[in-house]
């Protein structure tokens, strides 16, 4: 591996994406159980039956469930993805030793940054991808304002 951190964002954006899963559940079934229960409060005695209290109870719980899966997936993945970004900096200072670095975010296959190495050399924005083993590498940022504004399209 050469000494490089391990720089790993599909694990934590995975946990999010599970995230977002737990939400869509935990809101709708929270709402239903509460009009559920706020209905057989009103009910008559003989129709508040133990197995629909039972039945209330059981999505209430279970959307209770859903949100505290909920807040652990946002806590890991949320804390994932902060260290992936600490050893994608780590690395880049590792194999540049830049004077300026201002990563920006991460696009899935490679980080947008702007960074300024110790020879002069500037790049805003550049392109950031991983080699195997976690080895940085620039590429400057393909940018719409230098792309030609009639390209001759005529051969």
């Amino acid at each position: 591996m050469d000494g490089f951190l391990k720089v790993d964002f599909g694990t934590p954006l995975m946990l999010l994406g599970v995230a977002v899963i737990f939400f869509l559940l935990c809101i709708p079934m929270l709402i239903h159980g509460l009009i559920r229960r706020r209905k057989f409060s009103t009910l008559r005695d003989g129709e508040q039956t133990y197995s629909l209290r039972s039945s209330i109870r059981t999505e209430l719980i279970m959307s209770a469930l859903a949100a505290v899966l909920l807040v652990v997936c946002l806590v890991a993945g949320s804390g994932g993805y902060g260290r992936a970004m600490d050893n994608l900096q780590a690395n880049i200072e590792r194999e540049f030793s830049p004077t300026e670095l201002d990563i920006h975010f991460w696009t899935g296959s490679s980080a947008v940054a702007n960074i300024s190495l110790p020879d002069g050399s500037s790049y805003e924005p550049a392109t950031i991808s991983l080699e195997d083993g976690y080895r940085p590498v620039i590429n400057e940022a393909s940018r719409n304002d230098q792309l030609p504004v009639n390209p001759d399209t005529s051969s």
